[in-house]
């Protein structure tokens, strides 16, 4: 750009310290090119106009006649030398050359434009440009949370690993992945996973603290011992139905689900939530039957002022050494399982109800087949007969707003191998 300007300034006869403090000029970084170009010709049109205010051009700029003819088309000027201060001499020849002087004023407001419309289209070009896209962090396949005994959690967000050639016949593959924890007790890790013939494994460079991942369960061990963080499974995202924030998990059966709340176990006090009872047996298959599980009863608020018996409860149970899991093992003889898809999975479904001294009894057991033992989920609601109660001494319950509830729940359901 300084080189082009110089020419300029030569062929309008300005003297050598102008060329001086043309070359001089320092680079304006406004924009990568428009600084330079817009600048330098603010510049060089105050050096020159000052100049030739006092020193009319003595030199004059000459060009072949094709040149000139399409340079000034392409501009747009007409050949009318009391518009533009354009002087010709010239044979008419096109090989002829015309000789141009024009004015200085004429020339600055020329190149300035030139200069500008230049300058304008680089800062265009770049605006239109986009900078190139700052680096991502890694994006986890997957985050799942677990709930471990004693209330202790361990939050993960699992990383794929770069892909690596596939290994040679007979040898087992590279892993690449890795895990990063977060621990209840405030630590917080990011481990390689390793070789593992069972399950995922990931560990620290000294091997003090693996975390292993099989199914939906999770082993940690801390010097090869299990210490801190026992008995801990996976629990379901947060639901779409509904608000499921509180979560419980019991290693023992090995499940874990999401409620509305949680008031706590049967031994403490009623606070308004759900309440577990993991000492449940259901006793509705006669002496000798029962079946363990956890119970969750509903909150006071579900069956105040209602028709609703406040001993209406969710629960989740198992039947042990049980090759074939069928619903009509959870309820008395007689009754017929039958196949329900419920979104992505399929559920042994059976029911009954009953009714004495104005009470009603239904009973719904929801099984999921190939498990060994069998689980199955059982809603057990019980209400009374509206037309039994005094007019406007309660109201009668949502009995699909309570149903609704109950397959949310049940939805969440996770069960550890």
């Amino acid at each position: 750009m300084r080189r082009i300007v110089m020419e300029i300034l030569w062929l309008e006869g300005t003297p050598d310290v102008v060329h001086e403090m043309v070359w001089s000029l320092p680079v304006f970084q406004v924009s990568p090119p428009f600084g330079e170009v817009t600048v330098t010709a603010v510049f060089v049109g105050v050096f020159v106009y000052a100049h030739h205010t006092q020193n009319p051009p003595a030199r004059v700029m000459t060009m072949p006649a094709a040149i000139h003819s399409v340079l000034w088309s392409f501009i747009g000027i007409p050949r009318v030398p009391s518009l533009t201060g354009l002087h010709y001499t010239g044979s008419g020849n096109t090989e002829s050359a015309y000789t141009i002087g024009m004015s200085i004023r004429t020339k600055v407001a020329i190149f300035g434009v030139i200069a500008v419309a230049a300058g304008a289209w680089f800062v265009f070009t770049d605006m239109r440009t986009p900078p190139p896209p700052a680096p991502q962090p890694p994006v986890p396949t997957a985050r799942v949370s677990y709930y471990c005994n004693g209330g202790k959690t361990i939050t993960t967000a699992y990383y794929a690993g770069a892909p690596v050639p596939a290994p040679a016949s007979g040898e087992p593959p590279t892993p690449t992945g890795s895990v990063a924890l977060t621990l209840s007790d405030g630590r917080a890790l990011t481990l390689a996973q390793t070789l593992s013939a069972d399950g995922t494994r990931y560990a620290n460079s000294d091997e003090s603290f693996i975390f292993w991942n099989k199914g939906n369960s999770a082993l940690v061990l801390e010097n090869n011992q299990e210490k801190s963080y026992i008995g801990c499974i996976a629990a379901a995202p947060e639901s779409s139905e509904m608000v499921l924030p509180q979560v419980y998990a019991n290693s023992a059966i090995g499940f874990s689900l999401r409620l509305p709340s949680l008031a706590g176990s049967i031994s403490k006090n009623h606070l308004g939530g759900y309440i577990a009872d993991e000492k449940y047996r259901y006793q509705g298959l006669g002496p000798g039957k029962d079946i363990a599980g956890v119970k969750f009863t509903i909150p006071a608020s579900v069956s105040d002022g209602t028709n609703l018996a406040s001993d209406t409860y969710l629960s989740v149970e198992e039947i042990p050494q049980t090759p074939l899991c069928t619903a009509a093992l959870f309820l008395e003889k007689g009754v017929t399982a039958y196949m329900v898809p419920d979104r992505d999975a399929m559920y042994s479904v059976a029911s009954t109800t009953g009714a004495g001294a104005g009470n009603r009894y239904e009973e719904t057991v929801y099984a999921i087949p190939d498990t060994n033992p069998c689980i199955a989920v059982r809603y057990f609601i019980h209400y009374g007969a509206i037309q039994n109660y005094p007019e406007g001494a309660v109201r009668e319950f949502d009995q699909a707003a309570l149903l609704s509830t109950f397959d949310a729940i049940r939805h969440t359901l996770i069960i550890a191998p």
